[in-house]
């Protein structure tokens, strides 16, 4: 007698479905942002969703090296152990990541953003709503929620539509293992429970949504823009290059601190205010250029008592123009602090650095 076979059966084979994928990935990198859209349709579908996740364990497998110029995206493991130390509450030490061109990659500064956010006992983050400005493709949030597994529930925010379709991904991609099932937390939970992405300007999602939160964390740009030029309207068909200018650079916001690259940050701050529940935190990271007066002024002014939870000097990013900052100095009386060295005490001016990166050197 013969039997019904299993779902299984009919399920095309993963490779297959993956190199259907990855040919309409060669062709631009419009064409792969939309069969992740495709893609991440039919896992946001619970009927579709263990064949899809499938499908993109079988691409990560079949990718190779040289990923990204020949399909315009990779997928790659990243450590997520914070340095130099550890933590006792450390539960995970990897991400597996999408990175598309067109979204802010992980290194130093959001690195650097993390080990702080590693230093907070889990005791202060248990039963906590937070919400993270500027989430990229997801990995601050995605490794907070791994690391701890206490929190109520972690919310990424990005204003570049590209950023949040590639969170959404790796948040799957993390949630799931390759056979489409889902990795439970000591708590009971997957990451698909704790861990959301939306797209938003700053708070406005939050505001829309009446979402109130106990902690805002974020790595916010704090460079002006070099051009001077307002933000355009951002849109998904947006080029590659602009889409990641939006976490390098900073626009005019209209606040006093506009001039050293703050402006951004002191909106942010100020919209903080009104989402977050009584007792509430931000915790940013925020670059010592201004100077620690002007940053602890800008906190201050708006309410907030101000505790550093971790320093460290990096390098300051090649791809970023100080030109701006530079500039400012010649036409004030301000001067804002660089470093020659990571070990360096004494600070130099904008002028100063500048000068010294167009040499060759490295400045902090």
């Amino acid at each position: 007698m013969a039997t019904e076979p299993p779902d299984d059966a009919a399920v095309v084979d993963p490779r297959d479905d993956a190199a259907a994928f990855l040919d309409r990935c060669r062709t631009s990198s419009g064409g792969a942002y939309a069969a992740f859209e495709m893609l991440l349709a039919r896992l946001d579908d619970p009927a579709t969703r263990r064949d899809a996740r499938r499908c993109l364990g079988a691409v990560a497998d079949a990718l190779g090296d040289g990923a990204l110029e020949r399909y315009h995206f990779d997928i790659r493991p990243f450590d997520i152990r914070p340095l130099p130390l550890g933590a006792p509450n450390e539960r995970a030490d990897a991400l597996r990541l999408l990175h598309f061109k067109s979204v802010f990659a992980p290194e130093a500064w959001s690195r650097t953003f993390f080990e702080g956010l590693a230093r907070i006992p889990t005791s202060e983050l248990a039963g906590r709503a937070i919400v993270e400005l500027g989430c990229g493709n997801g990995w601050i949030a995605l490794a907070l929620a791994m690391r701890h597994p206490a929190p109520a529930r972690v919310v990424g925010l990005d204003i570049n539509p590209k950023a949040v379709l590639c969170a959404r991904l790796n948040r799957y991609l993390n949630a799931l293992d390759d056979d489409g099932q889902p990795a439970i937390d000591p708590a009971g939970d997957s990451l698909l429970e704790r861990v959301a992405f939306h797209t938003s300007d700053l708070l406005q999602w939050a505001r829309d949504a009446q979402q109130m939160f106990d902690k805002v964390i974020g790595c916010i740009p704090q460079v002006l823009n070099p051009d001077l030029d307002e933000i355009l309207q951002i849109s998904d068909s947006a080029s590659d290059d602009f889409l990641v200018s939006l976490s390098n650079y900073a626009g005019h916001q209209g606040y006093l601190e506009d001039p050293f690259g703050l402006g951004l940050v002191a909106r942010a701050v100020e919209e903080s205010i009104a989402s977050l529940r009584p007792g509430g935190e931000v915790i940013f990271n925020l670059g010592g250029r201004p100077g620690r007066a002007i940053l602890t002024h800008l906190l201050h002014r708006r309410g907030f008592a101000v505790e550093d939870l971790w320093t460290v000097r990096i390098p300051q990013a090649m791809d970023t123009d100080i030109g701006q900052l530079a500039e400012i100095e010649r036409h004030s009386a301000h001067r804002f602090e660089f470093f020659l060295s990571p070990m360096g005490q004494a600070s130099v001016s904008a002028q100063t650095a500048a000068a010294y990166a167009r040499a060759g050197g490295a400045i902090y």
